[in-house]
């Protein structure tokens, strides 16, 4: 394995429920909110996925999809059916406010 792959290889130290994937409220994406409990409402996120590449391989093998850097419904839905067969509460908005 090459150490730039180890080092993009994100792998939660819980359980992961939950999956709340965020874009800004221009489209932007911002980051993928981890949550122990099948929800991804309400509930303190457990843990972030901060940076693009590693939330793009983490989703890539979840799901096989590649996921967008720009806000595209049509993708993000598939990504969301796509985690809810495997078990996750899966959901995606692009309300985050970074102003």
């Amino acid at each position: 394995m090459k150490l730039s792959r180890a080092i993009l290889e994100y792998k939660p130290a819980f359980e992961v429920k939950g999956i709340g994937i965020t874009y800004t409220d221009y489209g932007s994406w911002y980051g993928i909110y981890l949550y122990d409990k099948p929800a991804t409402a309400n509930i303190q996120w457990k843990d972030k996925i901060r940076f693009f590449d590693e939330a793009k391989e983490y989703i890539k093998e979840l799901t096989g999809h590649d996921l967008p850097r720009s806000y595209d419904i049509s993708t993000l839905e598939k990504i969301k059916s796509a985690l809810e067969e495997k078990g996750f509460v899966a959901d995606f908005d692009d309300a985050m406010d970074v102003s």
